[in-house]
Parts: structure tokens; sequence; C-alpha cells
């Protein structure tokens, strides 16, 4: 038998490439067709293979450990940025929890949060963590899909620094009389260095003679100042000293003398008949139109914007009856004074407020808790410059409720 031996030659020349260089199909096709007009098909595994659909949200799963002996409630919220404050994007509660114990949030935008833990033991109040309360907090950024991250809370209370001394703290005594029975409203703040109040009470139709009582005032110097704006706005002030003054402080408040009414003026009488030639050639009477911005009261029908850059239009002067329904619930008011004015702003009513004062960038100008009768806040404002301001009023407690009356008036 005869060997064809170059047909066995090109077939190791064929089969016999570089081991690690494996034959291309173009070379394949080179080699059975050295025109090179075969067409060459490619295709690639991963372009048949379908594409699954990416998710556009983030889930966070939160475990939360602790070793210590604390029965109460954790509230686990999550915020968006670096810092725990402020409204929560989420919250999750659990009663007398089983650690370790894990909460998810869903739906969630990638991005930076963070997320505080508190154990809160009793009396419950989450938002005043106390000595009693475990507290800790941890910031990530979300990727999207599925995130998860670790808290521990301290098994011990935080350890508390030496206090120093307690400061002597004394008591003042505003006692007032009047040439009157009584007045509709009476203010009293007592201020350190021309600042803002140090502190301030008002009473509603104050009765004659009367004391108004400040407690815990340290050593230092004062003014004493009183407002009304009965008869159209009174007012005075005195500078005192703690203790070197004493505790009692004296006012009297001198209502001017009335003058005196002058004889009336003959009205028509309105059965009297008139002739109408009599109008002839007078010109209509005109009727004075309603003021713009006249004072009417303003009651919450839906509620009132929970952000600064929504607030609700209002004016000084203007009533508001309003309700704090729970979690976070904040009312915001925008007014604007054309001069520089001194202002009183505050609540009425048995709701525990708190009020802020800011500029129209968002800086802080004034607050306060409880200077107003009761648990409201109040604000007395002097010098207060032209512009637009932003009041905030809300609960003391994050999940306070309760109704409120916003009030406002000039001073002179």
């Amino acid at each position: 038998m005869k060997c064809n031996a170059p047909l066995i030659l090109a077939g190791l020349l064929v089969g016999c490439g570089a081991p690690d260089r494996p034959t291309t199909n173009e070379a394949m096709a080179n080699a059975y067709d050295p025109s090179g007009e075969m067409p060459i098909e490619r295709s690639d595994a991963r372009d048949s293979e379908p594409q699954a659909e990416v998710p556009n949200t983030s889930q966070l799963d939160v475990d939360i450990s602790y070793d210590g002996d604390i029965e109460g409630r954790l509230t686990v919220a999550i915020f968006p940025g670096d810092n725990p404050w402020g409204w929560s994007r989420d919250l999750r509660e659990l009663n007398l929890p089983n650690f370790p114990e894990m909460v998810r949030f869903e739906d969630l935008e990638p991005g930076q949060y963070t997320v505080l833990a508190v154990l809160d033991a009793v009396p419950f109040d989450a938002t005043n963590p106390g000595p009693e309360d475990r507290v800790n907090s941890v910031t990530l950024s979300l990727e999207i899909d599925e995130n998860q991250v670790d808290i521990e809370l301290p098994a011990d209370a935080p350890e508390v620094e030496n206090e120093e001394p307690e400061e002597l703290l004394y008591s003042l005594t505003a006692s007032f009389d009047c040439n009157c029975e009584t007045l509709r409203d009476l203010t009293v703040s007592v201020h350190q260095n021309d600042e803002a109040p140090f502190r301030s009470r008002e009473v509603i139709n104050p009765t004659f003679p009367g004391t108004v009582d400040f407690t815990d005032l340290p050593e230092g110097s004062y003014r004493v100042r009183w407002t009304s704006t009965s008869l159209g706005g009174l007012s005075g002030e005195q500078d005192w000293t703690l203790p070197g003054d004493g505790n009692v402080i004296d006012f009297s408040i001198e209502i001017p003398a009335a003058e005196p009414t002058p004889d009336p003026v003959p009205v028509e009488d309105e059965n009297e008949r008139r002739d109408p030639a009599d109008d002839e050639g007078q010109p209509e009477p005109e009727i004075a139109p309603t003021p713009e911005g006249a004072n009417v009261d303003l009651e919450e029908e839906v509620d009132f914007p929970n952000r600064a850059e929504d607030a609700q239009d209002w004016t000084i002067g203007t009533t508001v009856v309003a309700n704090l329904d729970g979690f976070r619930d904040f009312d915001w008011f925008r007014f604007t004074i054309e001069e520089e004015s001194n202002l009183m702003i505050g609540t009425t009513g048995t709701t525990d407020t708190r009020c802020i004062l800011n500029d129209v960038n968002g800086d802080r100008i004034a607050n306060d808790d409880d200077s107003g009768e009761g648990d409201n806040c109040w604000l007395n404002l002097e010098n207060l410059q032209p512009g637009t301001y932003l009041l905030r009023i809300s609960h003391y407690s994050w999940w306070g409720n309760g109704e409120y009356r916003l009030v406002s008036s000039w001073m002179n």
C-alpha cells in the first residue's frame, strides 16, 4: 500500500499548534478557504443569557446586641445623612426585646444614613435619653440591594464627670400695685446684660395688688421689665441685683386718667322721614375697604407644614389654634416685619410646647421651653431687625400631642 505523505504532514501541521494558543475560528476558516471569502460566525454565550433586573432601592438589616440587665423598650430609627436628629426616614419599636434582635428597613434610596438605637428604660422617653438608658449609633453608606450593620449597646452606664459645686440660686418676687382693678394681660421678664429674657412670665387678667415669682436665678445684675397690651400698651422696668437688693421688687402701674367724654352729637331720629330732594347733588358715601392682612383667627384644618421651606404664612397679632399630633410633629410659620420691632410670641394652653425662631437663612435667633404660663413657651423679642422669620412650634417630647394656641403682639 502506498502512503500519502503530503496528506499526513498537512494533518500534523493543522493539529500540532502551540498548546497555550488555541486555534481561532478565523485561522480554521483560512485553512479551509485560503481566499478568505468564507463568512465567519462569532457568538458570545453571555449575549444569550437573560439579564436580571437591577434593583434601585436598598434594604438594611440592623443586628442589635446588648449584654446588660436593663429591660425596657428598644427604639431603632434611621436618619438621612450623618446626624441622628431631625426627621427620621423610618422607625421600629420592640417592647421587652430579647437580644440579639434584628430589625429591617426596606425601600431606602442608596446613600448615607445614620442608625440610632435606644434601649429606653422606665420612664419611657427615647427623645431625651437619661443615664438609665443605653444608646449607640452608626453612620454608613447604603449600596443598592441588601446591606447589614451591627450595633452593640453599652452594658454599663456612661461615666459621669465630677460635677462642679452647685451655684447658689435665688428667688425674686415682682410685686405690683395699680390704680385699677385689673388689666387684660401682664408680662414680666427678667433680663441679663440687655439680652433676650432670662426668665419670663405672663398673667392673663391680673388683679391688683398681685405678685409674679421667679426662681432659680443665679447671683448677678438684672433688668426686670413688665409690659401690657391694655390701653394701647403700657410698660416699665427697673435694674436689680441679686442678692444685694433683696428678693422683692415693687412696681406701681399708673393708668392715665380718662379724658372727659364730649357731649354726644345729636343723632337724627331713624323714624323721621327725609326728603329725597335733600340728597340731590350729594356724592355717594365711600365704604372703607377691609385692610389687607387684617388679623383673622387661623385654625388648623390640615396639619400645618412640617418643614421650614413650606412654612405657613402668618402675621403678628393673628391667633392660631392648632394641634400637635404625635411623633415629631412640627408646625412652621413664616412672618415678616418691615421695621425694627419689639415682639411677644408664645403659646397658651395645657400642652408642653417649645418655640424656636430662625431667620430666613435658618440661623437661630431665639428659643424657649417653659417661660410662659405652665409648660408653654414664650419669647420676648427686643430690637428684632426688619426681615422675614421662621417660627417652629413643637412638643417638648417626640411623641407628645395636644392642642395649643399661638398668640403674639407688638411691644412698645
